[in-house]
């Protein structure tokens, strides 16, 4: 069956099919491994075929975006796809696989207000608004309007906004087989030097409070509404614990950073080391935001 499976995705287009593909550079974590398929879509049809012979052959399937929220185990025997949509329609269409700070830099570049704050989130569109990520108090459902989707049926739906679910790191799309696709934003010209005054804020802010000198993926846990996660790991005196190649960041002990080719079980041994010290300690469950692709 593999082989009918390739043959047939190679049909579509050779070039969109990875065998045996490394991992290191589709997680920004860099955490090595081996992705036994990647598919690259480079168009909605090309997406819809591959999708329509997974479902002939029963293949299970990962859709990623930049991997800046994901934990990759070292061997992925599933299906990525990964989306390489790239003929572009007008400013207000933004494709999933497109990055929020390439976008934000874009945005600045003609004079449009919107992802200033988020400009530093390391993410893909789609990853964005799967998880409605934020940043100094700005989400990315902010500035959108419509989001277009695949549904279960793979039938192409568009909804608006106020129909995304959105909250504090959730949304409709979050633990569903919906696939976003892209979204219509809400761009509002704003003067340029406003725009840059706040990117280079949240740049420098970033640099000060993060450890970006290091592959992350970012925050681990979600913030409670009573609490902030990363002062629970410090009270348990977490900061800077390692294993192996894997550290509790010293710098924002809500990070955990690559910084000597750490591998996924380094990894995953400092979430649950976490989990268990927090529970013992205040009797809280912290809630993972990271997603564990194993």
């Amino acid at each position: 069956m593999n082989e009918i499976f390739i043959k047939e995705i190679k049909e579509i287009n050779k070039n969109i099919i990875n065998l045996n593909a490394s991992l290191k550079n589709l997680n920004t974590m860099k955490l090595d491994g081996e992705a036994k398929y990647l598919i690259k879509p480079t168009s909605f049809i090309e997406l819809k075929r591959v999708l329509n012979i997974m479902k002939k052959y029963n293949v299970k399937y990962h859709v990623i975006g930049n991997g800046s929220n994901i934990i990759f185990t070292s061997k992925i025997k599933e299906c990525l796809i990964k989306l390489n949509f790239n003929k572009h329609i007008d400013d207000r269409i933004v494709f999933a696989n497109e990055l929020v700070p390439i976008k934000a830099n874009d945005f600045y570049n003609k004079g449009y207000e919107g992802l200033e704050y988020l400009s530093m989130i390391p993410a893909s569109f789609g990853g964005a608004i799967y998880m409605n990520a934020s940043s100094y108090n700005h989400s990315i459902s902010d500035i959108i309007e419509f989001v277009y989707y695949l549904d279960e049926d793979l039938k192409f739906r568009v909804i608006r906004k106020e129909e995304c679910l959105f909250s504090y790191r959730k949304s409709l799309f979050k633990n569903s087989h919906i696939i976003i696709l892209g979204c219509k934003v809400r761009l509002i010209k704003k003067d340029k030097v406003k725009i840059k005054k706040i990117m280079d804020e949240c740049k420098n802010k970033r640099k000060e409070t993060q450890p970006i000198e290091y592959p992350s993926s970012g925050s681990i846990f979600q913030n409670g509404k009573s609490y902030k996660a990363w002062e629970l790991i410090d009270k348990a005196n977490l900061k800077g614990y390692k294993s192996n190649g894997a550290m509790i960041s010293d710098k924002h002990c809500n990070f955990i950073v690559n910084y000597s080719n750490a591998s996924y079980n380094d990894v995953i041994y400092l979430i649950n080391l976490i989990e268990n010290k927090v529970k013992k300690s205040f009797g809280i469950t912290l809630e993972r935001e990271i997603i564990i692709l194993d």
